[in-house]
């Protein structure tokens, strides 16, 4: 459950009923697709979520407010050999504490944040990171590649599925 400090955004978002859902678009947009949690974001504001609260999270690391949500989404692009760019990855809680999951440019080892989190008895009861291989990393690149811009509406799909689920408390 959310900390009582934090009652006021529940109570704001929920009407104080279900949980606290947090979306965290992380990346660096002047690093092209490194940007696409940012990107993702920016989209999600023009859609209509309602009990959910919207973080651009940047290339922030461990100030992000992850302690502060009962469920959350991290949207970052995630480097992988063994998938082709613009492939959208979904790891759980499990999944990232287990294969020590990353981002691209980023000082956060989410895998140690979150172990920290739980340690402090502080992390979400369920995350989930959604991962968008990049294509294009080039330094001052300010948008995404086609790839990775044409499966946006693809990732939105996928985040209303996983809030919708949770909503309906499965």
């Amino acid at each position: 459950m959310c900390c009582p400090c934090f009652r006021s955004i529940k109570e704001r978002l929920c009407g104080g009923e279900g949980p606290l859902i947090g979306i965290i678009g992380i990346g660096n947009i002047l690093y092209g697709d490194d940007g696409v949690g940012v990107h993702v974001i920016r989209r999600l504001k023009e859609c209509d979520l309602k009990g959910v609260e919207l973080v651009d999270g940047g290339t922030a690391s461990y100030s992000l407010p992850v302690h502060r949500y009962d469920r959350l989404i991290i949207v970052d692009s995630v480097k992988s050999s063994h998938h082709p760019p613009g492939s959208i990855l979904k790891f759980t809680k499990d999944d990232i504490l287990r294969s020590r999951v990353k981002g691209t440019s980023h000082d956060i080892d989410l895998c140690d944040y979150i172990s920290a989190l739980e340690f402090k008895g502080e992390a979400p009861e369920e995350i989930y990171l959604i991962g968008v291989v990049p294509e294009n990393l080039e330094p001052m690149e300010l948008s995404l590649s086609e790839r990775v811009e044409s499966v946006i509406p693809e990732v939105i799909k996928l985040i209303r599925e996983i809030v919708g689920a949770w909503m309906k408390g499965t």
